[in-house]
């Protein structure tokens, strides 16, 4: 039989399970946007797209 017993109160087992499932949604956000930025950025896609190019400084020889 064990002499001493830890006990631990609920509700800060309760505290420790929600903090942690807060660290794995975060974790879990945090690998999301930079698998996002890499899917955004294999596209090889343009920035902006120019809309009206004008012909202003363009010299004509």
């Amino acid at each position: 039989m064990l002499v001493s017993l830890v006990f631990i109160p609920h509700y800060f087992m309760i505290f420790m399970m929600m903090f942690f499932a807060g660290v794995q949604i975060l974790c879990l956000s945090m690998i999301g946007e930079y698998a996002s930025k890499c899917y955004m950025e294999s596209k090889h896609r343009p920035i902006y797209i120019i809309k009206k190019q004008s012909r202003k400084g363009i010299q004509n020889d």
